[in-house]
């Protein structure tokens, strides 16, 4: 991202060119008329020229300041988000290059783990962050959808065809034969959508994650041990570990979108709010065990991580919450 920043300024401070980019990060006007002061800027803080934002271990509601945004990711200690003029932006920890974004204008973009995928508009998937097992490394086509597990990452091709890269030990890479939709990878495993719009799975069957309820669906998420579906019926289905409760979804309602963590899972219903259920992500131990918080509001995204969620307002300003020890939850 940090490549951006002088292109950005030289777009809005035309009058200001004469001044350092660090003078124009911190001399507290909104130089590029986003509707920010500078050191509140994600313009400014990737640059290093403004002092870090002091923010806590947890969140409860940590929203951010600024608009525009489509889509959030969140990974382990890294979220990212997709603004509707095709930039990227990560935040959090960035020790493997999870906050080097490379250049571009992205349509989706999908994290798990320690790194994350997009799509350029050209079809290409482009990776970035922790590279083992040749994750950051996809096949050079073009794809139509892109989902990001902790080990590896599938892309789906027009054809229907998916193809999956980075580790394999658990069965990861052995996509199915039939044309499938909606890819959901998890840490080691990944759901989609089979022709007749019931869930297939692949990878790892640990705590029965890989074996999907009977059904038909209109969309898919999985996470760490298990997977949840939006039903055709506009109900959620989970299967796999319930040790949190993570599976426990609710008997009844009206739903679109359902996204699955390490050991929770938020849905989105068809009015914008949001329900949550499994673990908030502040103790780990099963005995100390919390249910994780659903914030109120309208919302047109959400994504859980790992012990963290995020999601985006009817506004386009990102809400997170949960885990923050690495400013995972603290969006611009």
């Amino acid at each position: 991202m940090t490549r951006f920043i002088g292109l950005l300024w030289l777009l809005g401070c035309e009058a200001s060119l004469t001044e350092s980019t660090e003078d124009l990060c911190t001399d507290g006007a909104d130089n590029d008329n986003d509707g920010l002061s500078d050191c509140n800027d994600a313009d400014c803080l990737l640059g290093g020229w403004c002092d870090p934002i002091e923010t806590p271990d947890y969140c409860t509601e940590c929203w951010g300041e600024s608009t525009g945004w489509v889509q959030v990711e969140v990974g382990n200690d890294t979220a990212c988000a997709l603004r509707n003029s095709g930039e990227v932006f990560c935040w959090g920890e960035g020790g493997d290059g999870q906050l080097d974004v490379p250049s571009g204008s992205y349509t989706s973009i999908s994290s798990a783990g320690s790194h994350t995928c997009g799509l350029l508009i050209d079809g290409r998937a482009t990776c970035w962050g922790e590279s083992t097992y040749g994750k950051d490394s996809p096949p050079e086509t073009e794809f139509i959808e892109i989902s990001v597990g902790k080990s590896h990452s599938c892309g789906l091709k027009e054809t229907g065809e998916a193809v999956c890269w980075g580790f394999g030990g658990t069965g990861n890479l052995a996509t199915p034969a039939s044309p499938l939709q909606g890819l959901a990878a998890g840490f080691d495993h990944t759901c989609a959508l089979a022709s007749d719009e019931s869930a297939i799975c692949w990878g790892s069957n640990e705590e029965g994650k890989s074996s999907p309820s009977q059904g038909t669906f209109t969309v898919l998420g999985s996470g760490g041990a298990h997977s949840c579906g939006v039903t055709q019926d506009k109900e959620i289905l989970c299967w796999g570990s319930n040790v949190f409760g993570q599976t426990s979804s609710p008997t009844s309602g009206d739903y679109q979108l359902v996204s699955s963590g390490a050991a929770h899972t938020c849905a989105l219903d068809t009015s914008g709010e949001v329900l949550c259920w499994g673990l908030d992500g502040l103790d780990t131990e099963p005995d100390n065990w919390q249910e994780v918080l659903s914030p109120t509001g309208q919302f047109i995204d959400i994504d859980a991580g790992e012990l963290s969620t995020c999601a985006i307002s009817e506004e386009g300003r990102i809400l997170c919450w949960g885990d923050n020890l690495n400013g995972q939850s603290s969006p611009p």
